[in-house]
C-alpha cells in the first residue's frame, strides 16, 4: 500500500467485468491495467477524464474494487458516477443546494469519447484591464495554483475546486486575493 498519491490511466469497461457493480446507470466500471486499480483507502478518490484539449473534469468517486478483500488492484474498479448521467450528481445537487452544470461523462459502457466545450466565456474583468489571468468561471474545475481574474481582481486556487466565487468565504476559502488586475 502506498502512502503517496498515485494515478494511472484505466478505462470505462463493459458492466459485466465488474462482479461488484449495482447500479450501472450510477456507477463506472473501470479497467485496472497491470494490476494498478483501486484499492484500501481509495474509496471517494477522484476519477477524472480530460478531452483532447479540453480540462480535466471530475467523473467519478472511488466505490469499490474487485470482488474480495484479496484482490486490490486485480480486478475492476467501480467508481460512483458523478456526471449528469448518473444519479449520484443528482443526489448531491438535492442536498447542497444545487451545482454547476455538469459534464458529460461517459456514455456507454465503452470507452469514453468527452467533448470539451470551447465556446469563449465573458471576462469579469474591468474593460482595458491588464489581467493575463483567465476569467473564473462557475463550470471550470480549478486545480491548486489556479489562478484566475474576477471582479477586477487576481486569484488563486488553495486547493481543488470548482463552482466556488472568488472571495464569497473570506480567508477561509479556496481562493487567495492576488490583488486588483
Amino acid at each position: 500500500m502506498s502512502t503517496k498519491a498515485m494515478a494511472v490511466d484505466t478505462t470505462v469497461v463493459d458492466d459485466a467485468k465488474c462482479p461488484v457493480i449495482h447500479n450501472g446507470n450510477a456507477e463506472l466500471c473501470n479497467d485496472d491495467p497491470g494490476n494498478t486499480g483501486a484499492c484500501y483507502g481509495d474509496s471517494g478518490g477522484p476519477e477524472f477524464l480530460r478531452a483532447a484539449t479540453g480540462p480535466w473534469v471530475l467523473v467519478g468517486v472511488g466505490n469499490g474494487w474487485g470482488t474480495a478483500n484479496t484482490d486490490c488492484g486485480a480486478a475492476p474498479s467501480v467508481y460512483a458516477d458523478v456526471t449528469e448521467k448518473g444519479g449520484v450528481r443528482q443526489w448531491i445537487a438535492q442536498t447542497v443546494g444545487g451545482l454547476p452544470d455538469a459534464p458529460t461523462g461517459p456514455t456507454s459502457s465503452s470507452s469514453p469519447s468527452p467533448s470539451a466545450s470551447t465556446s469563449p466565456r465573458p471576462s469579469t474583468s474591468p474593460s482595458g484591464s491588464t489581467c493575463t489571468a483567465a476569467p473564473w468561471s462557475a463550470s471550470a474545475v480549478y486545480a491548486g495554483g489556479s489562478e484566475v481574474s474576477y471582479n477586477g481582481r487576481k486569484w488563486k486556487a488553495k486547493w481543488w475546486t470548482t463552482n466556488e466565487k472568488p472571495g464569497a468565504a473570506g480567508d477561509w476559502g479556496v481562493w487567495q486575493d492576488g490583488g486588483t488586475c
